[in-house]
């Protein structure tokens, strides 16, 4: 309901484009809608009930058989695959992708990851108690069983591999303690584990507790000093910088950057509080949010935004050149590279807020309609009223914002130019 009043104050206070918004139907509402989405890569899904417990899953239009159950779907970094666990009537699960169905006949599914440079796909799977990963895509791009390698570890297990799937790592809580396994190495026991990721040489990256002093390891070497708690952290795909958010004392909390760049990590000013880490997808560059004396900051690069108390958290546009938040103090307002455009009205923070690079527009769906604001004219355009809408995205391939909408039984996929 909230939603729906701050749209119709826009239409009091804004001008209206809406011949700049388009929609199609992609279900006729012949199937129960369960679950909707689209993801950032421009692929939208559906998973529909056409019977009692029974589930069928559509991939921009394609459908699937239909399942008992489907989980964990998953794309690739570039858009190109998809893949989910589906379990039969029988309670096995199987992988489903976009071109084809293995049969595992699992009792249990595990994980589901594509390398960052969306080569490889990875599964962990159980069958008759034993736990394997494989997975493999072959040179016509199907997946395919790749060598399937029994794994000697409990269930209650996270597993990581390298981006060029040459390396693992396991992360395994047992006998009351927490241990990191680098390929065959077993490490000692800490009192709790954080896994940041694989690194760009092939070393596993974590936090590790002992006691009541955390510190950060590169595979066995600490590369850092003692520090109270880890509050947050991020690295890029490649592995070339990640950020650590953490509590040196009780009175300072600060970021640590990693990068091959400098011989130790990089530290940032002290703050009372930090986190909500984002990195550039681009450059190697870290954006938080901080606050110093009730003072509220999204910081970027040693770059203080004033951020005000209520804030998103630092967002990029895909190509790294904007950097943007939207906030709430007195007023509702964005923030782009350091200039503040007023929004004159009240959002909903809660939401996801895209943006096309290089202009003063950004979109985002209110619980009827994607609405895209430009801050410079003052204009707007919105969808055609829905029911409900998914969250927002914006294609960067074909250049438009993309939601999805409910209108009665059917869905509808919403673009804008």
């Amino acid at each position: 309901m909230f939603r729906v009043v701050i749209s119709l104050f826009f239409l009091s206070t804004l001008t209206i484009l809406s011949q700049q918004c388009f929609d199609e139907i992609v279900l006729d509402g012949s199937e129960k809608i369960d679950k909707y989405g689209i993801d950032s890569t421009g692929n939208w899904l559906a998973i529909t009930r056409p019977y009692t417990n029974r589930f069928r899953l559509y991939v921009n239009g394609k459908q699937s058989d239909i399942f008992s159950g489907i989980q964990d779907i998953k794309f690739s970094r570039d858009g190109n695959r998809w893949a989910c666990y589906a379990k039969d009537d029988g309670n096995y699960w199987h992988l489903l992708t976009n071109d084809t169905t293995l049969y595992l006949k699992a009792f249990r599914a595990g994980q589901l990851f594509f390398t960052p440079d969306s080569k490889n796909l990875f599964f962990t799977y159980t069958t008759e108690g034993r736990q394997s990963v494989s997975g493999k895509i072959d040179s016509a791009g199907k997946v395919k069983f790749g060598s399937s390698k029994e794994l000697d570890i409990p269930d209650v297990t996270t597993l990581y591999i390298s981006a060029d799937s040459k390396r693992r790592a396991v992360v395994t809580n047992r006998d009351g303690g927490t241990y990191v396994r680098i390929g065959n190495d077993q490490g000692p026991r800490f009192d709790a584990v954080k896994a940041i990721g694989y690194w760009n040489d092939g070393s596993f990256i974590y936090a590790a507790k002992l006691g009541n002093s955390w510190e950060i390891y590169k595979n066995r070497e600490s590369i850092s000093e003692p520090f109270n708690r880890i509050i947050d952290s991020k690295m890029n795909p490649e592995g070339t910088i990640a950020a650590i958010a953490i509590e040196r004392t009780k009175s300072e909390q600060i970021v640590l950057t990693l990068n091959d760049k400098y011989y130790e990590p990089l530290v940032s000013k002290v703050y009372d509080w930090v986190g909500n880490i984002n990195i550039n997808p681009i450059l190697e560059m870290v954006a938080f949010k901080a606050k110093k004396n009730n003072n509220f900051y999204v910081v970027y690069s040693n770059t203080e935004y004033i951020s005000g108390a209520n804030s998103t958290n630092p967002l990029f546009t895909y190509d790294g050149k904007d950097i943007y938040f939207v906030g709430c103090d007195l007023d509702c307002f964005v923030n782009i590279n350091g200039r503040r455009y007023s929004l004159n009205s009240e959002v909903d923070l809660k939401g996801n807020f895209v943006k096309k690079s290089g202009e003063p527009t950004i979109a985002y769906t209110t619980s009827s309609a994607l609405v895209i604001r430009n801050l410079e004219k003052n204009t707007l355009s919105a969808s055609k009223m829905m029911d409900k809408m998914s969250e927002p995205i914006y294609n960067w391939k074909k250049q438009r914002y993309e939601a999805l909408g409910i209108f009665g039984e059917r869905l509808y996929f919403i673009y804008c130019k």
